[in-house]
């Protein structure tokens, strides 16, 4: 069958799982699982997503749908990106020596917070650039762009989730193998995509 909806993928999966009734209801956290191992491993320019912010102190919180930075600019600067410290020990270390205020010219990420460095001196209009998660699937949200670009990926995610909890282990290597592939493929094919625009980095852009 053509997998164009969440009842369609909940239909698929339970024929797969041969249709028994006590497992129908537990499909929709298969694929809640599935989502969450896909928000982790995949980065690929569909999810991108910008957000303004105002950076007034060394912290702010990150956006309901963060999955993982790309690129901060700040109004009124230099135009170019933050500098991204994947180690936030390491910002700590800079911050301790700098031991002032001033324009942030660096960021991290803590918990579910951006980290920037120096303390800034004033108040600043951030324009944030950032992976978002894929809209979760449900009853009230019956698609996205994942499940209509990629269903299998959905398919067999949400299959290799139900193995453990099926005690089949010989089909974690199964689901999973899939699944890794395609996963893999989607994120070779955004690399090779050369059609659209990429956010390179250094980059310059005009905020006002």
């Amino acid at each position: 069958m053509t997998i164009q909806s969440y009842t369609d993928l909940r239909a698929e999966v339970s024929s797969y799982l041969y249709d028994r009734a006590d497992l129908y209801n537990r499909i929709p956290t298969f694929i809640q699982l599935a989502e969450a191992q896909m928000n982790r491993r995949l980065r690929v320019r569909r999810m991108t997503a910008r957000a303004t912010a105002t950076v007034d102190s060394d912290f702010i919180m990150l956006p309901a749908s963060f999955a993982g930075p790309r690129a901060i600019y700040l109004n009124g600067t230099t135009g170019l990106p933050l500098e991204f410290v994947s180690d936030p020990d390491a910002m700590a270390q800079r911050k301790a020596l700098l031991q002032a205020s001033g324009e942030p010219t660096s960021y991290t990420v803590v918990g579910r917070q951006f980290e920037f460095g120096p303390a800034p001196q004033q108040s600043y209009t951030a324009q944030l650039v950032f992976y978002e998660k894929l809209p979760a699937l449900s009853d009230s949200n019956p698609t996205n762009w994942m499940l209509v670009d990629h269903p299998d990926a959905y398919l067999y995610g949400a299959l290799l989730q139900s193995a453990p909890w099926l005690k089949e282990d010989d089909r974690i290597t199964t689901w999973g193998g899939l699944f890794t592939q395609i996963v893999a493929d989607i994120q070779a094919s955004d690399k090779s995509d050369t059609t659209a625009p990429r956010l390179s980095m250094p980059e310059r852009i005009d905020i006002q």
